[in-house]
């Protein structure tokens, strides 16, 4: 089964073959259930060249960053499919901030496409649990829903992993991040 029918059920697909989809992105007709484009697709700022433990970015190719020869995390694996610039910024804005749905099922299919890949080679780092990270209730009330919880919502039900959408509990307001480095975040 590839990705998009993973993270999308038979309604979206019975919806697309009704109406034809376009790029979230371009704006160009899409020729798939995809709301992206292939050429769009291509664009994206895919994290290859990565930390295997905390998927920093890294110049060349390394097994570890700095930081984690140094001090090993607390975790075994972090997972990154992509570098957060142009165009994935604008999408996490546009969903984020602008309740874009479309956008959010691209992230949340770029999600499953790189765990599906990350899977295949390391069955032993398969995740037992998604917890996604709560919104303090008045940001909740200001966005009208949980990013987190609905990206995690497709991704637990495509590849069969259980979530706690109330594992955590955000119990203090924090200031916004936008516009902060990434020291200060």
């Amino acid at each position: 089964m590839d990705d998009l029918n993973r993270v999308d059920g038979f309604w979206r697909r019975l919806s697309f073959r009704l109406l034809p989809g376009c790029c979230v992105q371009c704006g160009a007709a899409s020729t798939s259930a995809a709301d992206l484009c292939a050429d769009c697709h291509c664009d994206l700022p895919w994290n290859r060249v990565c930390c295997a433990c905390c998927a920093l970015p890294l110049p060349q190719s390394a097994t570890l960053c700095g930081r984690c020869l140094k001090l090993r995390p607390e975790f075994d694996a972090a997972l990154c499919a992509l570098r957060y610039q142009w165009p994935l910024d604008g999408l996490v804005t546009r969903f984020k901030y602008g309740a874009d749905l479309a956008a959010g099922r691209v992230l949340s299919s770029v999600m499953a496409q790189h765990l599906s890949s990350h899977l295949l080679k390391t069955s032993s780092c398969r995740p037992q649990l998604l917890i996604p990270i709560p919104l303090h209730p008045d940001r909740l009330r200001e966005r009208g829903f949980n990013q987190a919880l609905e990206l995690a919502r497709p991704l637990s039900h495509a590849f069969g992993i259980a979530m706690n959408a109330q594992g955590l509990r955000r119990v203090r307001a924090t200031p916004r991040q936008t516009g902060l480095n990434a020291l200060s975040r």
